[in-house]
């Protein structure tokens, strides 16, 4: 059985289970709108938050920032920080806030500073040679989450 643990860590909910994990792909991650590539890494970071969907955070120099475009957008999750947010015009409504970057995030959550993540919700990912498990919802090797 374990005991709730309050030792200042947000990320942590109990002293056996963290409420974020992270680790590095084993393999290349692609990131498409349509037949655009927007992102493509060997460097990229998955992490999985309890009662969220995982996600694919990646090196902002992988990612296509030309054919992004800043929004106003902000969010606060107590868990990681401050969100910032990226469109990707050409998709419409599929496109607006597609992306997001934690600028100053957490002290826990450090190592996801400055990388920016996709909804794969309104996006395509694909994982090239990765052990992620498809009931996570995240991308397995070869198969692409639209």
């Amino acid at each position: 059985m374990s005991r709730l643990q309050d030792d200042g860590d947000p990320t942590r909910s109990r002293a056996d289970e963290p409420r974020i994990s992270q680790r590095p792909a084993e393999g290349r991650v692609q990131i498409r709108i349509g037949e655009v590539l927007l992102a493509e890494s060997d460097r990229a970071t998955l992490l999985s938050e309890r009662g969220c969907p995982p996600r694919w955070y990646l090196p902002r120099e992988d990612v296509r920032l030309d054919l992004l475009r800043r929004t106003t957008t902000t969010t606060v999750c107590p868990f990681k920080g401050r969100a910032t947010y990226w469109s990707y015009e050409p998709a419409g409504a599929a496109g607006a806030d597609v992306a997001w970057s934690y600028e100053d995030p957490v002290t826990a959550m450090a190592a996801i500073k400055g990388l920016v993540c996709f909804y794969a919700e309104r996006s395509s990912t694909t994982v090239e040679a990765d052990s992620a498990d498809p009931r996570d919802g995240a991308a397995t090797p070869t198969t692409s989450l639209h």
